[in-house]
């Protein structure tokens, strides 16, 4: 019986499968887990950053949701492979959970040049997720991660921004804050988490009754999120308001109620892509899929568009 997994991670769009995978296997053994997000130093830089720690985050959140213990970290070198077994090591890991391949490997494809040399040289049992385990099977779960990934590159450019602001750089403009906080909103609507309460969630009571009181949480978070953004409304009205010797006062609050906000989602999107949706593909029946599929698919286009016009406000 294993004590303590290592999941080596990357930025592809199958990272929370895998760590939804491993907290599967996990859970019925009593185990823990060290998640890694492994970047090649090339990618080491700011966006990459953001990228892995919102992963980080909401890796850690799924396996907490679960009641799975779980670390996360960040590393970089020119080596994958060789990083992953140095962290097995250093950690006293003693089984590790790799993915046959990142990104959109297809089934049955040979193993990828990192998981085929961490499986000659990891030293402690290897266990390769398959592809076909990974891969997301339903064009409306591809959607809902579409637009959680959207909402993540909105709020990490925003709080980028605002970091550079206070470092003695532009602030983002009025317009561009506006844009973002109404692109928030609509997403905390109709945009998606309403999608998500009256169809998904409803579908899931529907099939199964384990999951009603992590769904009922889920509800209850989306209100939160309601009062969480007002009050980053609140402080966007004050940071308006003020002469330029108070703006750096109202910058910093300004990011730290974003902040707050941002951890907050990031426990509740990593809920959702680590319990939630993998649940879904377990219980949920074909028609159930064609009519997620109708819903989210016919706005997605919607969502993804807003988040791109909102991303180039606060990158201009």
């Amino acid at each position: 019986m294993y004590q303590h997994l290592l999941v080596p991670i990357d930025a592809g769009d199958l990272a929370i499968d895998l760590v939804g995978y491993a907290i599967a296997l996990a859970r019925p053994m009593g185990a823990r887990l060290s998640i890694v997000h492994v970047l090649d130093e090339a990618q080491a830089e700011p966006t990459a950053a953001a990228r892995a720690e919102a992963l980080l985050a909401m890796a850690d959140a799924a396996a907490r949701a679960a009641g799975v213990p779980c670390r996360g970290e960040c590393i970089a070198g020119e080596q994958a492979d060789a990083l992953i077994v140095e962290s097995a090591q250093r950690l006293g890991c003693d089984l590790i959970v790799i993915a046959s391949h990142g990104g959109r490997a297809r089934p049955g494809a040979a193993l990828g040049a990192v998981t085929a040399e961490v499986l000659r040289h990891a030293g402690v049992p290897v266990l390769v997720a398959a592809g076909a385990r990974l891969q997301a099977r339903e064009r409306a779960i591809e959607v809902i991660r579409e637009e959680h990934r959207g909402l993540a590159a909105v709020l990490q450019a925003w709080r980028e921004r605002l970091r550079q602001a206070l470092a003695g750089g532009l602030a983002p403009s009025a317009a561009a804050m506006r844009a973002a906080l109404d692109y928030l909103r609509a997403f905390d609507g109709d945009l998606h988490h309403g999608k998500e309460s009256e169809q998904l969630f409803r579908l899931l009571r529907q099939r199964t009754s384990t999951l009603n009181a992590e769904l009922d949480e889920l509800d209850h978070r989306h209100r939160r999120d309601q009062q969480l953004l007002q009050q980053v409304g609140r402080q966007l009205e004050r940071l308006e308001r003020l002469g330029p010797a108070q703006r750096p006062d109202g910058l910093r609050a300004l990011l730290r109620g974003l902040e707050q906000y941002i951890d907050y989602v990031w426990d509740h999107l990593g809920r959702e892509e680590g319990v939630v949706l993998p649940q879904a593909q377990r219980h949920l029946l074909a028609e159930d899929w064609r009519e997620l599929e109708a819903s989210f698919a016919a706005a997605g286009g919607d969502a993804a568009a807003s988040a791109q016009a909102v991303l180039a406000g606060l990158q201009a």
